[in-house]
């Protein structure tokens, strides 16, 4: 079918042709992505563990935030909620210490 149909030909040829490109754009972006996922976790990590405690999880904070992601907030980890529940238990407990 390739062979026969040359504008098909074409097409893959390009195809075939922007992998190379394309490969390296997103090998660049991994760098960037994997530069500030360190910062994030150098910078961040001990203030929120639950999103940039590991490098894994800066490296998914940085896929979230970035331009045009359809899915900003849909996916929250389950360790920053139970971060954010400690430190909202640990809170109330010491207003209820101060009251008493």
């Amino acid at each position: 079918l390739f062979g026969r149909v040359p504008s098909v030909r074409k097409i893959v040829a390009a195809l075939a042709a922007s992998i190379v490109p394309v490969v390296n754009a997103f090998v660049i972006l991994a760098i960037v992505v994997a530069i500030y996922a360190i910062l994030a976790v150098d910078l961040f990590g001990r203030a929120d563990p639950g999103r940039f405690g590991a490098f894994h999880l800066a490296c998914f904070s940085m896929f979230q935030v970035s331009p045009d992601t359809p899915h900003q907030g849909v996916h929250t980890s389950e360790r920053a909620n139970t971060h954010e529940r400690t430190h909202t238990n640990d809170t109330s407990e010491r207003r209820n210490e101060d009251t008493q």
